[in-house]
């Protein structure tokens, strides 16, 4: 079953938090950043990846406009490519 977040990624142009997981491990991540957003800090995380959005450049464009990157670390993220690229972009 994949899960989704029950909660938007932020969409605007004040400070905000880049949130990079695996999506393997989102049982564990959702309620996390959902917990964060409720507690008022601006999220974003890649269910703010939009239909023709090129995902390279969309995720390096939203890390390069990031006040802070959190990184969900776990075994999952070390062997995804895409989160190590996450991390070597920031």
């Amino acid at each position: 079953m994949i899960m989704k977040c029950n909660v938007r990624p932020y969409d605007g142009n004040e400070p905000y938090i880049f949130f990079s997981y695996c999506h393997e491990d989102g049982e564990r991540i959702y309620p996390i950043i959902e917990q964060m957003i409720d507690d008022g800090y601006r999220i974003w995380y890649d269910d703010g990846l939009r239909p023709g959005d090129e995902w390279p450049e969309r995720i390096g464009r939203m890390l390069d406009g990031c006040t802070l990157c959190v990184a969900a670390l776990s075994q999952k993220f070390s062997e995804s490519h895409n989160c190590k690229n996450e991390l070597t972009l920031y």
